[in-house]
């Protein structure tokens, strides 16, 4: 298998990207591509299905899990400068939710890098969103498996969120700010500090936080 692919267009827009899909157009059949490392500037990787090696993502490339929604999994994945993740929330089908049919998710069995100026984009799929209390795991690892943090998360409704850089989840706030989560999880000044010390983000509206 090759070593290292090298997909290097000069879209800045993800309309004109060229595109990476894996599987087969409705999802019911994943794909897969293995090399030692592929690189990806200006184009996007979408659909179900596994990429082994090294995953690059970088300066205006997407990566969009799926059919809408569905499962990219990868070996490892550094997200650059300019790269943007975009995760769909659709509605809550049963009692539980399933990754890759409520939402995407995006499964790294080695490292995730999440390398600055870098954007996660949350947005409904079919008017869907994140009840309050809820936890969807839109990214998958092991702990300790994942570093830096993303500099924008761009919410398009998908209710008030925060995010869980240390265990990759989207948990709701219902009608509760960023703010007032503090304030009710957190009763005392020292421990709203330590909250506060754990938010490593807020760019674009979604706190995120590394924690357990």
């Amino acid at each position: 298998f090759p070593s290292h692919d090298t997909i290097n267009p000069t879209a800045q827009n993800r309309s004109d990207a060229s595109v990476i899909h894996l599987g087969n157009t409705n999802g019911t059949q994943a794909g897969s591509i293995t090399a030692n490392q592929t690189s990806v500037s200006g184009g996007v990787i979408s659909g179900v299905g596994t990429m082994t090696g090294t995953v690059n993502l970088n300066q205006y490339s997407w990566l969009a899990p799926g059919n809408s929604p569905g499962v990219a999994t990868f070996e490892n994945l550094n997200l650059s400068a300019n790269a943007v993740a975009e995760i769909e929330v659709a509605p809550k089908a049963g009692l539980t939710r399933a990754a890759g049919v409520d939402f995407d998710q995006v499964v790294v069995t080695g490292h995730l890098n999440i390398g600055d100026q870098s954007q996660l984009t949350l947005k409904p799929f079919n008017a869907g969103s994140v009840a309050a209390g809820e936890v969807i795991p839109i990214f998958s690892f092991s702990p300790g498996k994942v570093r830096g943090h993303f500099s924008t998360v761009v919410n398009e409704g998908v209710g008030n969120a925060i995010f869980n850089l240390g265990t990759g989840n989207l948990i709701g706030l219902g009608n509760a700010t960023a703010g007032q989560f503090i304030a009710n999880v957190a009763r005392h000044p020292n421990q709203q500090a330590m909250l506060r010390d754990l938010n490593v983000g807020s760019s674009g509206g979604v706190n995120q936080y590394y924690g357990g």
